[in-house]
């Protein structure tokens, strides 16, 4: 069959991937220039409207968000793996640390668990007795509980009977890196689904890998030329403004029927790049592009086929998608790079107390990542909270660098802000399904029905879409 893909990131091209080993015809369509979505590497001039003084380093790549994956994302690295990467070289692996410039803090011992993080909280640095027990104890109750909370719960209420120091310190921040938003609003499910498929789910399951290099090498570029190599198209600054079936094949969506044979038409912008002689008839259409961008897509398709050209009767399901996908909160994340001519940081990964005036959560030494020598990256995530341009965040954490890093030269590099980072995962917040109408499927993090806003999270459902398109021949 042939199946188009609209939207090159890791999830679109997982899907692809999938797709073409099981035998498949697959175009992939992306409007920007560059593959990725939101986990890519991109040019910096180092001239941000920010700061226009000279600095040491006059450009470099940077990546537009610092990520990390997990060693649970299992999905992630067999991908890697099965398209020729070595995920040994790519990262570099760590335990679990949540470690400050101070010295506090705790990390996780290489053991298997429950014990790495048992024996993680007893050791910790800057807790007391009654700190690492009220940890302890709460653990405890999640895991009697099988991991399982009501409706409702947030992330806040699951660690009620947790000392203050280690929510703040731990707890908290767990929560805004995984989920992307504060614990009195989170998802306390969500939470609980994180917690158990990293810290209860075996030997390196919890560990950090950290990309090495270009964010773009780790995955996105290699599986363009993997998938171009194995005879897949793939095709940037191409824009997908809406699609239909084709006239003489129109009939009512209906996803119990989805094993008829739809020969769904794309129509492209206009602006679009060398599409003349592109064959744009498919038996399959996957929205693999972020929500907001997927629901304008469909949006304009209905009223395309409500207009008759030509008519396609969309059912209350396509509809009810549409609705949800539109209703979907989302949350920003921002990195503040700053140059820097101190000496290396004592881990390439560190923690910070942050708060509304020293907003970032982490810092990154991008030196010991492969990436240029002088830049520290400073990472907030859930920055729509705090209600700030890129001008005052990047104020506000130059003022936290220089307090943590008193006799350094520091200067503001860049800053990047993903205003779309994460949908919102807070508490009682619905999802679209993976089928939208009759040969008709999305895919990314928002469809996924267990985990936030991961790459884990997107990689899985690309292929779990590739499989029922299989399925449902």
């Amino acid at each position: 069959m042939r199946i188009a893909i609209i939207g090159a990131g890791w999830s679109g091209l997982s899907c692809a991937i999938e797709l073409v080993q099981l035998g498949h015809t697959v175009s992939v369509f992306e409007a920007s220039p560059w593959v990725g979505g939101r986990a890519k590497t991109v040019e910096s001039k180092g001239q941000s409207s920010i700061s226009k003084s000279k600095l040491a380093i006059d450009s470099c790549n940077l990546d537009n968000g610092q990520h990390i994956l997990i060693g649970a994302y299992k999905s992630s690295l067999q991908l890697m793996q099965k398209i020729g990467l070595n995920t040994q070289t790519q990262f570099f692996r760590q335990t679990l640390s949540m470690h400050f410039p101070n010295g506090k803090g705790l990390s996780f011992p290489n053991i298997g668990s429950p014990w790495n993080a048992l024996v993680g909280i007893m050791t910790a640095k800057g807790w007391t007795l009654a700190d690492k027990f009220s940890l302890l104890k709460v653990c405890t109750r999640w895991q009697l509980s099988g991991f399982k909370c009501d409706a409702n719960t947030s992330v806040q209420d699951l660690a009620k009977g947790c000392s203050s120091k280690v929510f703040d310190e731990l707890l908290e921040p767990i929560c805004i890196s995984a989920l992307n938003i504060s614990a009195s609003l989170a998802d306390g499910q969500l939470f609980l689904n994180v917690i158990k498929d990293t810290l209860f789910a075996g030997f390196g399951a919890s560990d950090f890998l950290i990309p090495m290099g270009d964010l773009s090498d780790t995955f996105a570029t290699p599986a363009v030329q993997w998938l171009k190599h194995n005879g897949a198209e793939v095709h940037t600054h191409q824009r997908v403004l809406c699609f239909n079936l084709k006239a003489d094949e129109a009939q009512a969506d209906s996803c119990e029927s989805n094993k008829k044979n739809n020969q769904w038409q794309i129509q492209l912008s206009p602006t679009s790049q060398n599409n003349e002689a592109l064959d744009l008839s498919f038996d399959h259409i996957v929205l693999a592009c972020n929500a907001p961008n997927s629901a304008q897509i469909l949006a304009s398709s209905i009223n395309n086929s409500s207009q008759g050209t030509p008519t396609t009767t969309w059912s209350d399901a396509s509809h009810n998608w549409l609705k949800t996908t539109q209703n979907l909160v989302f949350n920003s994340i921002t990195t503040v790079y700053l140059s820097y001519d101190g000496p290396p940081l004592p881990q390439l990964m560190m923690a910070l107390n942050s708060n509304p005036t020293h907003p970032a959560q982490f810092v990154f030494d991008k030196a010991q990542l492969g990436g240029p020598a002088g830049i520290l990256a400073f990472v907030i995530s859930a920055s729509q909270s705090l209600n700030s341009n890129n001008e005052q965040l990047a104020e506000a954490v130059l003022t936290q660098a220089s307090a943590i890093f008193p006799d350094q030269q520091l200067a503001l590099f860049e800053v990047i802000t993903e205003k779309r980072a994460t949908f919102s995962c807070h508490v009682g917040h619905q999802r679209p399904t993976q089928q939208i109408a009759n040969n008709l499927w999305a895919c990314g993090d928002y469809v996924h029905e267990k985990y936030p806003a991961t790459l884990e999270a997107a990689v899985q459902t690309g292929q779990q879409v590739a499989q029922q398109i299989h399925l449902s021949l």
